[in-house]
């Protein structure tokens, strides 16, 4: 009920616009807790009276999105201290290789394995077989290792 908002959020609320990122916070105890980070996908403009203004934003989670935040400490981590360019630059390239340590690394994986290093442990398929084979060349990742997926043409996937 736009019509009810505090004069100073009145001018953010009416500045949001398609691809905006918008912020609930304290959302109700029902709701997991939290901030609720979200981009705005579109919106529905409702005059129920010369008195009623709703705004309906249509959203997707932006959480997806957060890839960088210049000082943020879990989005702002810039290193490249130990990594070189395996090939000399131009102004015109696009595309540069590193090596070196990671950049950024995450919590606790979901899968204590990701790179197969010895096997297939924690990895498992739903209408597949599964296979640890080396990786094709040129490698498209660091890892030695990739898994190859082969689909029993039986079961649906969800």
């Amino acid at each position: 009920m736009v019509h009810r908002a505090p004069p100073e959020l009145l001018e953010q609320i009416l500045a949001v616009d398609v691809g905006d990122r918008i912020i609930i916070r304290n959302p109700p105890r029902w709701v997991a807790p939290g901030d609720i980070d979200l981009i705005v996908q579109g919106y529905e403009e409702v005059w129920a009276s010369p008195y009623e203004w709703d705004i309906v934003f249509n959203c997707t989670p932006g959480e997806p999105w957060m890839v960088a935040a210049v000082g943020d400490p879990v989005y702002g981590r810039i290193d490249t201290s130990g990594s070189t360019l395996t090939a000399a630059v131009d102004v015109d390239d696009t595309t540069l290789t590193v090596i070196g340590p990671a950049w950024v690394t995450a919590d606790v994986p979901l899968n204590q394995n990701p790179d197969f290093a010895q096997d297939l442990t924690g990895w498992a398929a739903f209408g597949a077989t599964i296979e640890r084979v080396e990786a094709p060349a040129p490698a498209p990742t660091a890892g030695r290792w990739a898994l190859k997926l082969v689909p029993d043409g039986v079961a649906e996937f969800p």
